[in-house]
């Protein structure tokens, strides 16, 4: 809490006069009095706020109300995420997952094994800017018939995944909740998946008193299925709930639906990504009239690479920006975050990628005391930056088209699209939003005309009323700035 906000309004230039003499604590800026008054009514009072704007190209600060202190970014994470991306891979880098064999075929038949070098690609799943809306699932088909076409009908050793790009092939994000990683925005990132790693299972009502109809789809179930749960009379209350097993395998069904439900799909985040794209790898070539005599298998050792059979390289990876930060894809975030780390030091982990992040932070001019890293997506709530550390990094990357261009812009698609979108602040805004319980957050970019764009973060902790009433307050902030 701020001294205005314990003294009162009144007092705010009194304040700021005083605050000269204290170094710790910054000064006033000239918007600071009008945004105290906006948040220090009802709910608002009670939640913690950080703002601070910057105005041209000579940075003058024109807000600072707490500028400097620590918070959980929420979904502000990705901002950091895809620059991160962005410096140490390049807006034209490409991931290329190749298919290859020690010798040539011969006589339609592989002697050994059949290697995949996967790379984290994230890029197979179907959402808008990836694959032109094809499920994830398409890329392995192309894979196979690539194999086909290169004579291949039969393999005598294993289908083998080569992980070694990863320190862990499915790695948990640092201090994700176990809740959260029961919804479908929650999948582990992996080094070999497809369809954001996760598994889909139709769920439609049966006879009353009978168990729901659970059925997984795919070639390859990815859980086994639990069915605990029962169909109630029409018109009943649903209760049913879909909870899969910490190592993935399973999925407990439990609750009610009623006998008039409509039939619906599911989405689980998978436990073993990898390994559950593997074995789908494995059916797709069989369908493909390539038949794998051994089983599937993992390599934690780089294999070299021999002949090659099939290549498959991601979609750019401004799309891939622009999807994550447009609508903030969690996977996606995290994946990048990770691949950012392999690119600076070789092989992907989260300290890795925490490593390579504090590079970027010290050529920002950002110090270590201004941020805390854990996961890339903001899932975490060990994440913590100060609003001024948010504006540097946006400063820094405000020259990359390809970065500004990622963000959600108001009335447009992303999660800006029905935020501040009148007349007059439409396509005007460029941002990124963040939500978690508690939590709420934008910043971004407000675009004053020639050589006047405001630079901007509002972080906002630690409240437990409605969300939207303290997300209206966090855009009449923002309306202010834009003036």
């Amino acid at each position: 809490m701020t001294l205005s906000r314990i003294l009162g309004p009144l007092t705010i230039l009194a304040t700021c006069v005083f605050l000269l003499a204290i170094p710790s604590i910054s000064i006033c800026a000239p918007l600071d009095a009008q945004i105290e008054a906006i948040i220090s009514q009802g709910a608002s009072a009670r939640a913690h706020w950080g703002v601070y704007a910057v105005r041209g190209r000579n940075r003058e600060v024109i807000a600072n109300v707490n500028g400097g202190r620590l918070f959980v970014p929420a979904s502000n994470r990705k901002l950091v995420s895809t620059a991160l991306a962005l410096e140490t891979m390049g807006a034209d880098h490409v991931l290329t997952t190749l298919v290859h064999v020690a010798q040539p075929p011969a006589g339609g038949v592989v002697t050994g094994d059949l290697v995949v070098r996967a790379v984290g690609d994230p890029s197979w799943a179907a959402d808008n800017g990836l694959l032109d809306g094809r499920p994830g699932r398409s890329i392995l088909t192309d894979i196979a018939r690539q194999v086909s076409r290169a004579g291949v009908t039969r393999v005598t050793g294993d289908l083998v995944i080569d992980t070694s790009r990863f320190v862990e092939p499915d790695p948990i994000p640092p201090a994700w909740d176990w809740e959260n990683m029961q919804m479908s925005f929650a999948s582990l990132p992996s080094v070999f998946g497809i369809n954001h790693n996760l598994g889909a299972v139709r769920v439609a009502p049966g006879r009353p008193d009978e168990p729901v109809l659970v059925s997984p789809l795919g070639s390859v179930p990815p859980f086994t299925v639990i069915n605990r749960s029962v169909t109630g009379r029409a018109g009943s209350q649903p209760t049913l709930e879909l909870r899969r097993s910490i190592d993935g395998r399973e999925l407990l069904v439990r609750g009610s639906l009623s006998a008039d439900a409509a039939e619906g799909i599911r989405l689980i985040p998978l436990g073993e990504p990898t390994l559950f794209t593997a074995r789908e790898l494995k059916a797709v070539l069989a369908e493909n009239e390539v038949t794998i005599d051994g089983t599937v298998a993992f390599s934690d050792r780089s294999i070299p690479v021999g002949h090659v059979l099939a290549s498959v390289n991601s979609v750019p990876l401004p799309n891939i920006l622009s999807v994550t930060n447009k609508d903030s894809e969690n996977h996606l975030a995290e994946s990048l975050y990770l691949l950012a780390g392999a690119q600076v030091f070789g092989t992907a982990s989260y300290r890795a990628s925490a490593d390579a992040e504090a590079r970027m932070w010290r050529r920002l001019g950002v110090d270590s005391g201004d941020y805390a890293s854990s996961d890339g997506s903001g899932l975490s709530r060990k994440n913590y930056v100060t609003p001024r550390a948010i504006v540097a990094l946006l400063n820094g990357f405000e020259g990359s088209d390809v970065y500004v261009e990622s963000l959600a812009r108001t009335g447009y698609r992303g999660t800006l699209r029905y935020r501040l979108s009148g007349d007059n602040l439409r396509g005007r805004i460029r941002g990124k939003t963040g939500t978690l319980d508690g939590v709420t957050a934008l910043s971004g970019y407000i675009d004053h005309g020639t050589e006047r764009v405001v630079t901007f973060s509002i972080l906002v902790n630690n409240f437990n009323g409605n969300t939207s009433t303290i997300r209206a307050k966090v855009d009449e902030i923002v309306e202010l700035l834009a003036k």
